[in-house]
């Protein structure tokens, strides 16, 4: 389990999260994750250095919307999909 999935388990109180997608950039991490028992797609930024994160919800019924979001929120950022 990464590191960024760990951390949104933990945030938003919720063992259950199903990571979507990740990446890595050169100054933090993003992932889009699939909560399940409410319903939502999160999309979560997480810049290390500055300790910071932001996050944002989609219904899961947008679940396509959110994936090319966050998809161009990477491509902006110099972020390179992690691929297991």
């Amino acid at each position: 389990m990464s590191k960024t999935l760990q951390f949104a388990r933990s945030l938003f109180g919720d063992e259950g999260l199903v990571l979507l997608k990740e990446w890595n950039g050169p100054n933090g991490s993003m992932g889009a994750y699939h909560a399940k028992d409410v319903g939502y797609i999160y999309l979560l930024v997480y810049i290390q250095a500055q300790q910071r994160h932001c996050t944002h919800q989609y219904p899961d019924t947008e679940k396509d919307q959110a994936l090319q979001d966050a998809e161009v929120i990477a491509v902006f950022a110099g972020a390179q999909e992690i691929v297991a």
